[in-house]
């Protein structure tokens, strides 16, 4: 269940989700999530939050489909930069995740870049992928605990436009497998601390993105199920390119017994009556649904008609 907005007076989804530290984009690829993720980072800026956008890369010189969309043109770091107003971008590696822990955890700093540069600490590494993955957590940790010279946090809110899926599942249940390893120690301490930012539904929540057909809606389901069973809030479901209805259910009705098998028109209206079809499946589910319909823009002006399109259908 997820707790009720307390820091906004606007009744919204959107309200909802931005009341979070953490909001995690996750879906099939192909269904927009990053493009998503990157309209909500706009629309949390608008409503006052300091943002951080995330990606997970394993080197800051990747291509960054994140960052090419809020900032085209800007270079990516793994470290936070600034893009305009209220929002900053960052790329999460695990290689400074686990920099940072040894940091904190070693009694001197130097310490932390000697191990990585030892042969068969990097071999370990990167032998054992849930250290690299607990690296992006804690790094993630790291940011959002960031505090300004007043105690204020430097963030409220960071966005991780995270891996498709099944990755997101198994990261979900990182922290758990690692305290199966380690029990006590440094590295349970932070593990714990993943779970309990990750498994507080007031401080995380995940948006799923589907498009409104069979198969990619099959995979929300069973994503929805999945992350609800790993103990993770679903805060919402976005359905994205929903073709567009300007039809009364009496009219789509009518139309289906005039319209010839052959025109182009009843093309539209068996994807009219589809996209109602995999909607009507995701409301079985409970968790706020969020229409977003389709769309021709692309980059920049794509998320700006999709933040548009979240903003009205939260209202």
């Amino acid at each position: 269940m997820r707790p009720p907005d307390s820091s906004s007076t606007e009744n919204s989804v959107l309200a909802d989700l931005f009341s979070r530290r953490l909001l995690v984009v996750t879906g099939k690829g192909g269904t927009g999530k990053t493009t998503i993720a990157s309209a909500l980072v706009r629309r949390a800026s608008a409503m006052g939050k300091r943002v951080i956008a995330c990606e997970v890369g394993r080197d800051a010189s990747s291509p960054s489909p994140l960052l090419g969309l809020l900032a085209p043109g800007r270079a990516a770091s793994n470290e936070p930069q600034t893009l305009e107003g209220t929002i900053a971008h960052v790329v999460l590696r695990g290689e400074d995740g686990v920099r940072a822990f040894l940091r904190e955890t070693l009694p001197f700093k130097f310490m932390a870049e000697r191990a990585l540069k030892v042969d068969a600490v990097r071999r370990f590494i990167d032998a054992a992928p849930a250290f690299a993955e607990m690296g992006v957590l804690f790094r993630g940790m790291q940011l959002l605990d960031e505090k300004r010279r007043d105690g204020s946090s430097v963030y409220d809110l960071m966005v991780l436009d995270a891996p498709a899926s099944g990755h997101t599942l198994a990261f979900a249940s990182l922290p758990e497998t690692i305290l199966k390893v380690f029990s006590i120690g440094p590295i349970a301490t932070a593990a714990r601390a993943g779970i309990e930012l990750i498994g507080n539904p007031r401080t995380t929540t995940v948006v799923t993105t589907t498009l409104p057909e069979a198969l990619p809606v099959s995979e929300a389901v069973e994503l929805y199920a999945g992350l609800r069973q790993r103990g993770l809030d679903v805060g919402a479901i976005v359905a994205n390119q929903l073709p567009h209805d300007p039809f009364t259910p009496a009219e789509r009705a009518l139309l289906d017994t005039v319209l010839p098998r052959e025109v182009l028109g009843r093309r539209a209206l068996v994807r009219i009556a589809n996209a109602n079809d995999a909607l009507a499946r995701l409301r079985l589910l409970g968790a706020p649904l969020l229409e977003v319909r389709a769309h021709a823009a692309s980059g920049a002006a794509l998320v700006a008609t999709i933040e548009q399109g979240l903003a009205g259908a939260a209202a």
